[in-house]
């Protein structure tokens, strides 16, 4: 991956937002690895260290989209009312 001369642009078409459950579920079983760790990858290799940020942060960013889909759907839905 960070070899590839494409992978920036690979990575900013990927939408948080539209991620399976099945990718964050193998992603979780990744994360949960004693080797995952933000020491230990930046020892292995330092280029590496912004590429694990990046998928931590795109996993903390799919946890609360979804934690907060309900209230988006009400919005859209017009069912809560705003303050004027």
């Amino acid at each position: 991956m960070l070899g590839d001369k494409n992978a920036m642009k690979t990575l900013g078409a990927i939408d948080p937002t539209k991620l399976d459950k099945a990718i964050m579920l193998e992603l979780e079983a990744l994360m949960a690895s004693p080797q995952f760790s933000f020491v230990l990858v930046e020892r292995s290799c330092v280029a590496a260290q912004g590429l694990f940020s990046w998928v931590r942060s795109v996993r903390n960013y799919y946890y609360v989209f979804k934690s907060n889909e309900q209230y988006r759907d009400k919005m859209v839905k017009g069912d809560i009312q705003t303050d004027k």
